[in-house]
């Protein structure tokens, strides 16, 4: 599916752009056809005119557009790169002034304008003059609506309402409700609602024609086994490649290949990376696009495939940045094939930064009382579950008010899910935390809602985990005491992390089993236990997203055996875990140079270890009358290795600082031969993540490196 531009005066956008017939501020109407006025603010303003011609707007207020004042007997169409481009927003200022506001993340789209003047000032107007039919677009897609208003005989189409509708065309797999207001869908006003199927639908409506002035669409899904083309060009794949996880990406110059990222990350092949004009999602999946080439960081987007195939044309602002994807595969729904095409539905620049936001579309529209089985929350326009009501189908994705600008009066939620509900758009808390809804006791129906809900994100009630019938029983047990249920490590479908919402391997449990960053399955409730069976290494983050931006994670490595932990005393936001890279702890140094992992022999070398009993261990350069930094993932040396004939200084400081008298540092000697410390016990004293370390031959000194005329000093400065 197309991402589609912006039209002012389409309801479901209202919230968006907010249209009014006469001018604001004072400020005067008077002006001809194609005259613009944009503002940023009410005294930085720009006029053009651009009556005919492609007109780019300055940079004092290119991309950064918050006001339009359009003088009437026009219709002027505003792009963001060149006017050959699609347009962002469209404003039909033929029947009298307009005044519209834009938010930041439309307005920052807005560089150029170009404006079709004359546009019905009068019928002796020639239809030739009258390029808006240029729009119409080879096909049409879900979503789509082509309003057409006749003069002198010729067809003139534009995406906006038109005066006096003659002829209406609907694209295919849509249902559209068309409502009497500009700026409200809502139940009350509601016109016809069409449905089209998989062929674009002209229905006959002189009814209705003077009486359309918005449109509110949803896509119904393709019958079993087709498929939503990204373009008629663009060939489809041979069926052996239709499984679920399988993506194909297409480029502007429809060069199309596909890549099978499911359950792993799989950069696009030379010619589509950075260079995506589509793609096509297999059906049962959840996909993530990422501009890093191993899906680890700047997420761009995320596009859900229910139980027909995602198609989108990408915005060049994401295609030009796309390397990688990594999917998940989703389950059949019950009943075998699913209404909606969950979909993005826009990808906009938002007005503070050059981050991307992706909205998921994920609201489906329900008439009367009816429910799907898969929609925990269902929200209504007005109370006591009155009025049009929407389902929110896709969880835990983050969706805004489907009524726009009005407000949520009542809703429904089914039984074991928790809901965050938002002031703002965009699940954030910006504007403060979000207002939770935990119905782990039972379904709940608020009737009358009695505070603001911009946006809202939903998930499992953190009490009900899976079943913990549905692995061998877990008995409480300490630090000390080994779990009683082992997996097979290597076995995908086993868990081999275990979570717990209470002390003790109390209350519900999340299993933990692949090796991708997670976030806290309790959201804003703490993990309180876990179990980490044999063989793996996990990192917990203090924040989601396994990000380090407010330190480096937490470290539990079970290599020696399972880690139970019954009372975890540090928050947990999200894990990432892999296989434990670490053999078995040895006993002695003897065994690590048995198993070949150092030859050092020499003064002045030494081996340092991550791990206490010589476990994960690297040897440093040698460091003979010099200065050799330390260093290992986790910090300070948990056990090391120095090597005879000399004795060492390891710094507390970088850089030794060997001329402060000041400098912490411990001394160890083996002059007499090799000194083996299987626990340095740093890790609990140290202060920095790197130490140094100064090897010095000893001749005629002490311990400390002094001779005797600076151990008398010594012993004077003392007395």
């Amino acid at each position: 599916m197309r991402v589609p531009h912006l039209l002012v005066g389409l309801a479901g956008l209202a919230g968006m752009a907010l249209a009014s017939p006469t001018p604001v501020d004072g400020l005067s109407s008077a002006g001809g056809p194609g005259e613009v006025k944009l503002c940023y603010t009410v005294e930085r303003c720009v006029t053009l005119s651009a009556n005919n011609i492609c007109v780019f707007i300055p940079g004092e207020i290119g991309h950064m557009v918050r006001k339009i004042y359009q003088q009437a007997g026009s219709i002027c169409r505003y792009f963001d790169r060149n006017c050959n481009s699609e347009p962002v927003v469209e404003i039909n200022s033929h029947a009298g002034f307009q005044y519209v506001e834009l938010e930041g993340w439309v307005g920052n789209q807005i560089g150029y304008v170009k404006c079709l003047g004359g546009w019905h000032t009068g019928i002796e107007e020639q239809a030739g003059q009258l390029q808006a039919r240029d729009m119409k677009p080879p096909r049409m897609y879900a979503g789509d609506v082509r309003i057409e208003n006749w003069q002198n005989g010729g067809a003139a189409t534009v995406w906006l309402r038109a005066l006096d509708i003659d002829r209406l065309t609907q694209g295919p797999f849509s249902t559209c409700t068309y409502h009497k207001s500009q700026t409200s869908c809502s139940a009350d006003n509601k016109v016809v609602t069409i449905s089209s199927a998989n062929f674009d639908f002209t229905p006959s409506i002189p009814q209705y024609a003077k009486l359309i002035g918005a449109v509110y669409c949803h896509q119904t899904g393709a019958p079993p086994g087709a498929s939503i083309e990204a373009g008629p060009a663009a060939p489809r794949l041979q069926a052996r490649d239709l499984t679920p996880g399988n993506v194909r990406g297409c480029s502007p110059d429809n060069n199309c290949q596909y890549v099978q990222p499911a359950l792993h990350c799989k950069q696009f092949p030379s010619g589509l990376a950075k260079n995506l004009a589509s793609i096509l999602q297999w059906k049962h999946s959840i996909c993530k696009y990422y501009e890093s080439a191993d899906c680890s960081s700047s997420l761009l987007t995320t596009a859900t495939a229910g139980d027909q195939d995602y198609s989108v044309d990408m915005s060049w602002k994401i295609g030009e940045r796309i390397t990688s994807v990594y999917c998940e595969v989703q389950g059949v729904n019950a009943d075998g094939v699913g209404e909606t095409i969950h979909h993005v539905s826009s990808i906009e620049a938002d007005a503070s930064s050059t981050s991307l936001v992706t909205r998921a579309n994920v609201w489906s529209p329900v008439d009367g009382p009816g429910r799907k089985n898969d929609s925990p929350l269902k929200v209504c326009h007005d109370i006591n579950l009155g009025g049009k009501c929407f389902l929110y189908s896709q969880p835990p994705a983050c969706v805004n008010n489907p009524f726009n600008v009005d407000a949520i009066e009542s809703f429904h939620l089914d039984q074991d899910w928790r809901c965050a509900f938002y002031s703002i758009n965009d699940c954030s808390a910006d504007k403060g935390p979000p207002r939770y809804v935990d119905s782990k006791n039972g379904p709940i129906t608020v009737n009358d809602v009695d505070y603001w809900i911009s946006s809202i994100t939903c998930m499992r009630s953190p009490f009900h985990g899976i079943d913990l019938d549905a692995t061998p029983t877990l008995q409480a047990r300490t630090d000390n005491t080994a779990a009683s249920m082992i997996p097979n490590p290597t076995q995908k479908d086993e868990y081999y992390l275990l979570l717990f919402h209470d002390v003790n391997f109390g209350g519900k449990v999340f299993g933990y089993t692949g090796n991708v960053c997670a976030n806290n399955p309790f959201n804003v409730d703490a993990i309180e236990s876990l179990v980490l069976y044999k063989g793996w290494r996990c990192a917990f983050y203090s924040i989601n997203d396994c990000s380090q931006d407010k330190g480096p994670p937490r470290y539990v490595d079970s290599k020696n055996g399972d880690v139970a932990i019954a009372d975890v005393d540090y928050w947990i936001s999200s894990i990432t875990c892999m296989p434990s890279p670490y053999e078995p702890a040895s006993s002695t140094h003897a065994e690590l140079q048995a198993r070949g992992e150092t030859t050092c022999t020499k003064p002045g070398d030494a081996t340092i270890c991550d791990f206490s009993a010589f476990t994960a261990c690297a040897t440093i350069a040698n460091a003979l009358n010099t200065c050799q930094p330390v260093s290992t993932e986790y910090g300070a040396p948990a056990s090391l290795i120095q090597y005879k004939g000399a004795v060492c200084k390891w710094y507390e400081s970088v850089g030794c600082c060997r001329d402060n008298p000041a400098a912490k540092f411990r001394l160890v000697d083996s002059r007499n031969g090799t000194v083996s410390i299987g626990d340095t016990g740093e890790k609990a004293k140290m202060k920095s993540v790197s130490l140094d370390i100064v090897l010095e031959q000893i001749e005629g000194k002490d311990l400390m490196g002094r001779n005797e005329q600076e151990k008398n000093q010594t012993r004077r400065q003392t007395v």
